[in-house]
């Protein structure tokens, strides 16, 4: 009897190191996934935000070029009618030129977190105003001085977003952390 009795209690002990082996050998794998995951999050992250910086400064390039472009300045002169040709061309060259940018917002805001969802929509916000100054039609066209304040205005919100998404993307995956 006393050996089958220490035969039962090796057989409890070896099942309840099994058992805890299991329970730890699942939070390992469980962890290593939950890094895994972060690590491929944050790479998208990256890739999002390097995208909407990128966009972003060819928008404003674009917008700056058409702004200067001297064929629209003397448009009049040469004969250009201009609610039928110049003013149309104008919209649309600047609307192509910030499509990435709304597409690349939309990216960081699906994909966040928080914070860089806030500045990107800050960035939009900057965005839509430089749009709406390089398309501001009343008076004399261009109307420069409105115009270069609202793209300063957009740098600053560039720089938060830039500051924002290095934050983030320095920032390692651990287990059990979101």
């Amino acid at each position: 009897m006393g050996e089958q009795l220490g035969t039962v209690i090796a057989a409890l002990i070896g099942f309840g190191g099994l058992f805890v082996g299991l329970i730890v050998g699942r939070r390992q794998v469980a962890d290593q996934a939950q890094v895994e995951h972060g690590h491929w999050l944050r790479a998208q992250r990256q890739e999002a935000y390097v995208q909407l910086l990128d966009s972003w400064e060819t928008a404003v390039r674009k917008t700056e070029e058409v702004v200067g472009d001297e064929d629209y300045l003397t448009a009049e002169e040469r004969g250009w009618d201009w609610g039928e040709d110049v003013q149309p061309s104008i919209m649309r060259r600047v609307e192509e030129a910030w499509e990435p940018v709304w597409r690349a917002v939309e990216r960081v805001l699906l994909i966040g977190p928080d914070p860089a969802s806030a500045s990107a929509t800050t960035l939009r916000a900057a965005g839509q105003a430089i749009v709406e100054a390089a398309l501001d039609f009343n008076g004399r066209w261009p109307n420069v001085e409105p115009f270069r304040n609202t793209v300063q205005q957009g740098q600053t919100a560039w720089r938060t977003v830039a500051t924002t998404a290095a934050q983030i993307v320095q920032t390692a995956p651990r287990p059990g952390r979101s």
